[in-house]
Formats: C-alpha cells, sequence, structure tokens
C-alpha cells in the first residue's frame, strides 16, 4: 500500500546490493553513500532508508529511496548518474545490484534507536549535503550499525530541518558511535553549518524536558535532572499554594489538586524548564568537573533565597 502524503503518493525505489569482501569494505561504503545522497538531489525525493544485511534474514544491502510520485522514482532510476553510480559500485566486483524495482511499499525495518534534527542555516544547505555524506560514511563503520532513516525538508515546505532515525542494535553500540572521536570531529566541523541539533532518546529521567548533548549523544545525570526540576517546580507550588490554593476551597479536593497539578506541569514544562535549560546548560554538560561544583553552590544559594523569600510572604 503506497504512503499517502498530502495530496502525495509516495512510492518507493529499492536497490538491494550484495556486500562487497572485507578489504573492499569502505569504497563500497563510499560509493553506496554517494549513490544513496545523489537520490536526494532528484525532484520528487522524500526520503531514503539504508539497511545493513541482517542475517539470516537479510545477506544484503537494502536502500530505500522514497519520491512523490511513480514517474519521479522511474526518472531517477533510469537516470545516467544513477547508472554512472551503479557502475562504479560494480566496479572491480565491490558489489553488484541484486534487486532493482519501484515499489508501492518498503516500510522501515529495524527499530528506532535515536531520531536527530537538525536545524541547516540558510545557504549552506550544499555544504551540510556533503557534510551528511561523510558522517553517514563513518557511522556504518561502527558495530551494531542497524540502518537510518533519512529525510530533508518535505518538497514544498518552509524550513531547514533535516531529519534522520539512526538505528543500532543496542544502546551500548549507539553510545560506542556517539562518544567516538571520529563522530565528535565531524560534529565539531558541522557547527558552522547549522543553527542547532535536537537529539531525541528516551532514556532519561524526565524525557522531553531535558536534552541531550548533541556532541556527546548523553544525557545529564539523574541527579542533576532532579535538582533542576526542583529548582523549577518549588515557586511553581509554591506560588499556587499562595494565590492558587484560596480560589479553589469551595471545588471537591479531588478536582481541586488536578487543577494545581495541571497548572503545575503545565509551567514547567513550558516556562520554568527550557528557562533553567537554558541558563544551566554549561552545568548540564559541564567542560569539566568545576563547573559542576560551581553549579552546585549557585543551586544552594537559589534553593536559599527561594526558601527565604516564600518564609516572608504573607500567608
Amino acid at each position: 500500500m503506497s504512503k499517502e502524503t498530502g495530496n502525495t503518493r509516495v512510492v518507493s525505489l529499492i536497490t538491494k546490493l550484495l556486500p562487497p569482501s572485507q578489504e573492499d569494505f569502505l569504497s563500497f561504503v563510499e560509493s553506496m553513500v554517494e549513490l544513496f545522497k545523489a537520490g536526494g538531489k532528484e525532484s520528487g525525493f522524500w526520503s531514503g532508508e539504508l539497511i545493513p544485511p541482517l542475517p539470516p534474514q537479510n545477506n544484503k544491502w537494502i536502500m530505500i529511496q522514497r519520491f512523490s510520485s511513480r514517474s519521479k522514482a522511474a526518472d531517477w532510476k533510469d537516470s545516467s548518474k544513477r547508472q554512472e553510480l551503479l557502475a562504479k559500485l560494480s566496479k572491480d566486483g565491490i558489489s553488484s545490484v541484486q534487486v532493482d524495482e519501484i515499489s508501492e511499499s518498503g516500510e522501515a525495518l529495524g527499530s528506532v534507536a535515536t531520531a536527530i534534527v537538525t536545524n541547516v542555516k540558510a545557504g549552506k544547505e550544499e555544504e551540510y549535503f556533503e557534510w551528511e555524506r561523510k558522517i553517514q560514511i563513518a557511522q556504518m563503520k561502527y558495530d551494531g550499525y542497524r540502518g537510518l532513516y533519512w529525510q530533508p525538508p518535505p518538497p514544498g515546505v518552509q524550513g531547514h530541518n533535516w531529519s534522520t532515525l539512526l538505528r543500532f542494535d543496542s544502546p551500548e553500540s549507539l553510545e560506542k558511535w556517539f562518544a567516538s572521536a571520529e563522530r565528535k570531529a565531524l560534529i565539531e566541523e558541522s557547527e558552522r553549518l547549522v543553527d542547532n541539533t535536537q537529539i531525541q532518546h528516551m532514556s532519561s529521567s524526565f524525557p522531553g524536558w531535558v536534552p541531550i548533548d548533541s556532541k556527546t549523544g548523553k544525557q545529564p545525570s539523574n541527579w542533576k535532572t532532579a535538582l533542576l526540576v526542583l529548582l523549577g517546580l518549588y515557586p511553581i507550588v509554591m506560588l499556587e499554594i499562595q494565590y492558587l490554593t484560596p480560589f479553589l476551597t469551595e471545588l471537591p479536593p479531588a478536582l481541586a489538586n488536578f487543577i494545581k497539578m495541571m497548572a503545575s506541569v503545565a509551567f514547567t514544562s513550558w516556562i520554568s524548564m527550557p528557562f533553567l535549560i537554558k541558563c544551566f546548560a554549561w552545568w548540564l554538560f559541564p567542560e569539566n568537573n568545576s563547573d559542576t561544583i560551581k553549579g552546585c553552590l549557585i543551586f544552594l544559594c537559589i534553593f536559599a533565597l527561594e526558601i527565604i523569600v516564600f518564609f516572608l510572604l504573607p500567608h
């Protein structure tokens, strides 16, 4: 069944490539990513997916390139550029095309380990495109790699958000890639091309509130996120007790408490936490231990000030 997106029927060009010998692997990966990214520059391109061999079910690399129509997919399939790149893959027996077809299926395979949304600076799209090629080649070399889903800004949509769903076989394998010196160097190289990068990884104690370090892929320590939430939540609860609770005394306790909790969550999610994360990013992701100690001292001072202020307020 085809994928509906507005008035667009997205169809897939599926290419299956036999893996090369170990000594030819690097050349194969470079040529395969070049083929994958070249499709992304074609008219009607929607998204792409690369899936490595997963024996015993699958012994081939699967490349899925999605287009806005069957004719657009056919244009890319038959293009001289694609034939040239396939010939490059087949050169000296590096690889060969096993299956090459246009399909109205082609669903994502494997489990999503982490989602990355990158806001690319205006005018830097071509340079970022080349940088994406380099990081895709690099991550394929790491143990546990299970493929990716990649999507530039959809056709006709304003904005500069590029989305990637990166899959590894385990959190440990993903962490090894994120912590690698090779990835850190590539991330530093991309800083002049992007405004910001958001990484969604759902192992935090407070998912959705506290971000992940885009350079390392790590989350802040749980005790830090707990302190930050406490710092933002405490004044909200105290203000509710002081000024909101008197207006709710006539309501049933269950309803009154629900209203107060709803207000607490709303103010924490959209006001206090975004503000505090921006102010204390240096402490959540410290460069050295002295930053952590400095941040803790600041927290103690703020907590003491909050307690004094609310103690002195008239009751």
